[in-house]
């Protein structure tokens, strides 16, 4: 059905408290899942609630929100999440970037011990936003089997880049399997199918319900290559002090690279050089598609509506656990 954002936003916050988060950490966790549900991302924005909520109870024990800086000069800042949501310790790093990048080319973050933050692009495009070029990846606890493997051994291990341009963001968003693990979550609550190859069940068989997939593993997106890829955004993350082994859930590693857009061109220069591109590759076709273009498109119309779509079956689980918390 379709609700007003803020009625969205406040029943998020609602939520979230109730699990144990401060108003402070909520509203920061809330922010970000309805802006997904606005850019069309529903399978990371409110459905994803009740998942954080069992892992705050169940691998943290109850969420320090604090994230710390444990180490800092002047181009780098590394982040220890506390136990924290992804959500929160992302924030603050990605802030500590945009800061950093105010009088500095090139700045590096680096955030470990913490757990599931979203969609990437939310805070790469917070950065492309103030002028720099980022690349983000986030290194998850295990849900992805090998090519050929029937256990999970990897997480999904999405990896983005996000260009200032003079239109918005162009930004590069995708996880390195097959479907997302939230995608899958949001398919077994809705009672919809999973597309073919994207996973498979416990004995190693293919299939296209969500529940054996959750009981089985994701398929890398692009077999070997894919894999490839995923390994890669691992040791990434283990570069910024997540888990070496991807079964330790509560520690993922995320890695944040800014690059200001005028460190090697005069300001603007990249921009304009960038639109130029983009033009070339529509070649006046409307039909082409820039990546992140439609998320934008989306959350604009949604924004300027005021309302954003929330299935009937996430909406009722919400509101029974804003209910429960009473």
């Amino acid at each position: 059905m379709k609700m007003p954002i803020s009625e969205a936003f406040d029943l998020a916050v609602e939520v979230l408290r109730g699990g144990g988060l401060s108003r402070q950490g909520a509203e920061v966790v809330a922010a970000h899942l309805v802006d997904a549900h606005c850019t069309g991302h529903t399978f990371a924005g409110l459905p994803r609630i009740p998942t954080l909520l069992e892992g705050i109870g169940e691998l943290t024990g109850g969420v320090l929100e604090d994230p710390e800086v444990i180490r800092e000069t002047a181009t780098t800042a590394w982040v220890d999440g506390k136990g924290s949501l992804g959500y929160i310790a992302c924030q603050k790093a990605i802030e500590l970037g945009i800061a950093k990048g105010r009088d500095q080319p090139v700045v590096i973050v680096g955030a470990c011990n913490a757990y599931y933050s979203g969609r990437l692009g939310y805070y790469a495009e917070q950065a492309a936003r103030a002028g720099h070029v980022v690349i983000h990846t986030n290194s998850s606890s295990a849900a992805v089997a090998a090519p050929g493997g029937t256990r999970p051994v990897l997480g999904t291990n999405p990896f983005c880049i996000s260009f200032p341009t003079n239109q918005g963001e162009l930004t590069v968003d995708f996880s390195t399997a097959a479907i997302t693990e939230g995608a899958v979550r949001l398919a077994a609550a809705t009672g919809e199918e999973l597309p073919p190859g994207a996973a498979i069940d416990g004995l190693g068989r293919e299939t296209s319900d969500p529940q054996a997939a959750l009981a089985g593993a994701i398929l890398p997106w692009g077999g070997h290559k894919g894999f490839a890829l995923s390994m890669a955004v691992a040791a990434l993350g283990v570069l910024a002090g997540g888990a070496a082994l991807p079964n330790e859930a509560a520690n993922h590693g995320y890695i944040f690279v800014l690059v200001r857009a005028d460190t090697f061109l005069a300001p603007g220069e990249f921009q304009d050089r960038l639109d130029l591109l983009i033009d070339y590759l529509r070649d006046g076709a409307a039909s082409v598609r820039i990546p992140g273009e439609q998320s934008s498109k989306r959350r604009d119309r949604a924004r300027s509506e005021g309302f954003v779509e929330v299935p009937d079956e996430v909406l009722g689980e919400l509101r029974a656990l804003r209910d429960a918390q009473v």
